[in-house]
């Protein structure tokens, strides 16, 4: 057996090292109540991992962050928070004391020097804020109609393209440097390289899809029907540009992966610290759907229950769809998650999770 440790002289380790113990000895590798000699919080490190070298003071070094502490941060920083703290790398919601705004920073930018961004784009002056008539008057020449005030220069603008009339939400430096109507740049490319139908529908037999209908354009959905005998689903939000990319029978790929529409389902809301992103999705009672992404470091943020699958799915659908009529596009690549569902995900500081919840509750209202 090796010499037991003098507890005096691992007293003068610790307080060396800036932890001043405040129980005794209680062994090397055993948690050793102490006081940091800097913070004066009461801390918890081993006489190990001090000989190591590794630091005594989780809040000196940053690992850890003491609400309080966190509280006065966001405080004198002019922000009072409306949630509890989620976190230093998740976007926290609050309300500016100076403009009364709600928006989320996260702790950590907070704790860099940012402040509240509202605040920060009201005081940028004439490059942000423009007169509204020659706002619109950039917007007319850029081929948009205005519905509602100038709202800023980054902030997406609800507007309706002159050309083809369809309602997107550009934003005034993007039209300002010359961007266009997507509905209508999308189009264009589509005519320079537009399919024939025979050619069109051939890709989509091979897909294992049968159209229904005649071939619209690219985006456009082309209503369809699984070859699959034991499918024979009407899809109708399938696009051809969509089954190029991979797309298929959602029927049938749920039906590998376990989803039964017939049996009680969950919406989910899941939030991935490390990507700062959100995601929506749906899954059944007995499933692993929620499992696969926590295993690649998803946290489960919210999760509302449904008398069925099919019920969950199209409460998501109406949060997609709604989503995607603002402006906001899918966020995280397929190369990021090998599991799935990239094309539910969203930029957690447009969406945050809180928001994001609030949306999936109200078309959950709605669908009742």
């Amino acid at each position: 057996m090796g010499k037991r440790l003098d507890p005096i002289l691992a007293a003068k380790v610790m307080i060396k090292a800036g932890a001043e113990p405040l129980v005794p000895y209680p062994g090397a590798g055993k948690p050793w109540l102490c006081r940091c000699l800097t913070c004066l919080r009461e801390i918890t490190p081993s006489y190990h991992s001090i000989q190591k070298g590794q630091g005594c003071c989780v809040y000196c070094s940053g690992k850890k962050i003491d609400l309080v502490s966190a509280l006065q941060l966001m405080k004198s920083a002019g922000f009072n928070p409306l949630v509890d703290f989620p976190g230093d790398k998740a976007p926290w919601l609050c309300r500016c004391i100076t403009c009364q705004r709600e928006s989320s920073p996260r702790y950590n930018d907070v704790h860099a020097g940012h402040g509240c961004r509202h605040c920060w784009e009201d005081r940028r002056g004439d490059t942000l804020r423009l007169d509204h008539d020659l706002a619109v008057s950039v917007m007319h020449l850029a081929g948009f109609k205005p519905t509602t005030p100038y709202p800023g220069s980054d902030i997406p603008w609800p507007s309706t393209c002159v050309k083809c009339h369809r309602k997107s939400s550009p934003c005034y430096s993007s039209a300002r440097n010359g961007h266009g109507c997507r509905y209508c740049g999308a189009e264009q490319r589509g005519e320079r390289r537009r399919l024939t139908e025979d050619i069109a529908t051939s890709v989509m037999h091979a897909a294992g899809l049968t159209p229904l209908e005649p071939y619209p354009t690219a985006l456009q959905p082309w209503r369809c029907q699984c070859q699959n005998q034991s499918c024979r689903s009407i899809l109708t939000t399938l696009s051809y540009s969509k089954v190029q990319s991979g797309r298929r029978c959602h029927a049938c790929r749920e039906r590998s992966s376990g989803f039964d529409r017939t049996k009680p389902g969950w919406v989910y809301l899941l939030f991935h610290p490390e990507h700062e992103a959100v995601k929506v999705g749906v899954t059944v009672v007995g499933a692993e759907r929620i499992r696969q992404h926590q295993l690649r470091g998803w946290r489960l943020f919210r999760q509302l229950p449904c008398a069925t699958g099919e019920k969950a799915w199209r409460i998501e659908q109406r949060v997609l769809k709604f989503l995607r009529i603002q402006g906001i596009r899918p966020y995280l690549t397929a190369e990021l998650m090998p599991q799935g569902g990239q094309t539910e995900t969203v930029d957690a500081e447009l969406v945050p999770p809180l928001e994001m919840w609030k949306l999936i509750q109200a078309e959950a209202t709605q669908n009742h």
